[in-house]
């Protein structure tokens, strides 16, 4: 593909707002999300397993975004890259919503996170995962904006 072809598919930078509200978003989300970990009354362990979620949830989110725009034209990657992408990314939402089920309701402690204990961790995840999307997005949009008024 010549630079020509290749620089009509990338698109112009991002509005500082936009830029702003997908940083924003993603430090937010990342806060009430560790911060409701740290102060659910659980076990350490059950704490740290969450935490861990959390972070293979957001690195997979990255991965799988920069694999998929990666990929968007011709194929770059490897069809065990692309495997491995998804698949991180399917097994940090089983572990994690797994994680989620099972805890138990710190108002309750009934089995099966009964209530808006769960609730808040469910939201808080899905609003971690699109902040981590829309993040990537941005990032790369930006860079490869810099690149074209570049000449590259």
């Amino acid at each position: 593909m010549s630079n020509e072809q290749d620089s009509a598919l990338v698109l112009p930078a991002n509005t500082p707002a936009w830029t702003f509200q997908c940083w924003a978003s993603f430090v937010i989300s990342l806060l009430i999300l560790t911060r409701g970990i740290w102060l659910i009354q659980l076990d350490p362990w059950i704490r740290g397993f969450m935490m861990i979620a959390a972070f293979f949830t957001i690195a997979s989110s990255f991965t799988l975004s920069k694999t998929l725009r990666d990929n968007r034209v011709n194929d770059f990657d490897t069809s065990a890259w692309k495997f491995f992408a998804w698949a991180s990314f399917a097994v940090s939402l089983i572990a994690t919503f797994t994680g989620i089920y099972w805890m138990p309701d710190t108002l309750g402690g009934a089995k099966g996170g009964e209530g808006w204990v769960r609730g808040f961790f469910v939201a808080a995840f899905f609003f971690q995962i699109n902040s981590s999307f829309a993040l990537s997005k941005t990032v790369r949009d930006n860079h490869e904006a810099a690149q074209r008024l570049k000449g590259y």
